[in-house]
């Protein structure tokens, strides 16, 4: 199969920013349309949603081998990703949870890696270069990394004018971010 890890910015700026652009409600929607999506293509794919905040990384919400969920995990995911953000201490760790992402992708035998980093683009603030931030997300040339700035729009476009060809995906509207993931895990297909 097909490994997948998203790696989820549940930090205090999503909650926050939540009232004003629906970020941290469209990030949890998108989780639920992929676990909704990957029913029945369990034997194509495994997947595996973390989080990353002030607060650490990675924050565990959904294991790799752990499908399909039941409605009673899909309903304590919901409640984990809004929880956490809403708890986050102040600060990043998008560069731990990535390089994380990338090694615990690879820890098991698959036909295909994925890490998508979903970021609100905060990175700056935190002294976190798209340099810096580009060369954890290609260090393993078997991973197909991409990262999905959302909600800043200074930021998400420096960031991605940065990040190596392709990797960096500016979502100015949280409402495209389903759209976005569901581009990005389309094009496995077609390989």
């Amino acid at each position: 199969p097909k490994r997948i890890l998203f790696a989820l910015d549940t930090s205090a700026s999503m909650a926050r920013g939540n009232g004003f652009d629906a970020r941290l409600d469209r990030m949890v929607q998108s989780v639920i349309l992929v676990i909704e999506a990957m029913k029945g293509y369990e034997g194509k794919f495994d997947y595996s949603f973390v989080g990353h905040s002030g607060s650490g990384a990675p924050l565990e919400i959904l294991n790799f081998g752990n499908k399909p969920p039941k409605k009673e995990t899909v309903e304590d995911i919901v409640d984990k990703l809004y929880s956490l953000s809403v708890s986050a201490s102040q600060g990043d760790n998008t560069l731990l949870a990535t390089e994380w992402a990338i090694k615990s992708v690879t820890s098991e035998e698959a036909d295909d890696y994925f890490v998508i980093v979903v970021s609100d683009a905060n990175l700056g603030r935190y002294n976190v270069s798209p340099a810096e931030f580009g060369e954890k997300l290609t260090i393993d040339d078997r991973v197909n990394g991409f990262a999905v700035f959302i909600a800043e729009p200074g930021a998400t476009e420096w960031l991605q004018r940065h990040i190596p060809h392709g990797r960096g995906i500016a979502c100015m509207k949280p409402s495209a971010l389903p759209n976005i993931f569901k581009d990005i895990l389309s094009s496995s297909l077609d390989r």
